[in-house]
């Protein structure tokens, strides 16, 4: 665990590459309709309860606007700490 915290700390910018492929990941679950990212846990608010109170659709397209944010935060962190 040691050498992946040096390791971040030496490569920032590897950080937001890797948001930007789970951001990319999740865009893409959404896109692909997979059920397991709509499903919930037990907790009182998450993604399912939105998708159980103002439907399914309504839940895909937050989750794709999260995942976009996703996305643009990991390529502004890319940018930002990449060294030059």
């Amino acid at each position: 665990m040691e050498n992946l915290a040096e390791y971040f700390s030496k490569n920032q910018h590897v950080f937001g590459l890797l948001l930007v492929a789970v951001g990319g990941f999740l865009l893409l679950a959404v896109v692909l309709d997979w059920d397991w990212i709509l499903e919930g846990g037990n907790g009182p608010f998450n993604i399912a309860s939105i998708s159980k109170y103002f439907g399914r659709n309504v839940a895909r397209i937050l989750m794709g606007i999260l995942s976009c944010v996703i996305i643009a935060s990991g390529l502004a962190y890319f940018f930002l700490f990449r060294s030059t």
